[in-house]
């Protein structure tokens, strides 16, 4: 994810001699936390200075308006309290109680370039994170069937229901006593793979192959 950000960096202003592009950096997953333990502290769950008080609400990117201020867009994310709660109620649901949910939301910051405060937060899609509690990371059978049970949940959160137009990402990590696994990959690619029948290892390798 790092090299998407690096290739997607991009400046939209129009004044001359702009020093330099503010530049906001993907979830990453090592601030993973185990479950039963709260969201890790470096993860800001509060607004944004310019969005306290709930004056500027999360825009979508497709409904974004033109705005008359010189504004620096730089890539960043929002963590989503309120859809991680509604995830982590759907796995409850389907006896996953084991699994702990994140969503956060990945779009850009507009930054007013007068004043060097961000003005909003456009969404581009919601990424999906979990953490996964397991005997054995070993067993690549079963660490697939644990993934296809987790793409029938964020199938239940789709663009429209989660924040922004496009389908995210989906990060597993697996861990048990010894180890953890992580597997990444784009939630259009993994339900792609779903749909075909994939299941337990064959999904799992699928995923981590990168050519689901």
């Amino acid at each position: 994810m790092i090299g998407r950000i690096e290739k997607k960096v991009l400046q939209r202003v129009g004044l001359i001699g702009l020093a330099a592009v503010l530049t906001g950096c993907r979830f990453p997953v090592e601030l993973f936390f185990a479950p039963d333990s709260p969201p890790p502290s470096q993860i800001n769950t509060a607004p944004l200075p310019s969005l306290q008080g709930g004056s500027q609400p999360v825009e979508n990117e497709a409904t974004l308006t033109p705005t008359s201020l010189p504004c620096a867009y730089a890539w960043a994310e929002q963590s989503l309290p309120d859809l991680t709660a509604e995830v982590q109620r759907a796995l409850d649901v389907a006896g996953l109680n084991r699994v702990e949910a994140l969503a956060v939301a990945y779009g850009e910051n507009c930054v007013d370039t007068l004043n060097n405060q961000v003005v909003s937060f456009s969404v581009m899609e919601t990424d999906f994170y979990f953490t996964v509690v397991v005997e054995d990371t070993g067993n690549r059978e079963a660490l697939g069937n644990l993934i296809y049970q987790l793409l029938l949940i964020t199938e239940q959160f789709p663009p429209g229901k989660a924040p922004g137009p496009n389908p995210g990402l989906l990060t597993v990590l697996f861990q048990d006593e010894k180890q953890n696994v992580q597997v990444r990959a784009k939630l259009v690619d993994a339900l792609a793979a779903k749909t075909r029948g994939l299941r337990g290892s064959a999904l799992l390798e699928a995923l981590q192959a990168g050519h689901p």
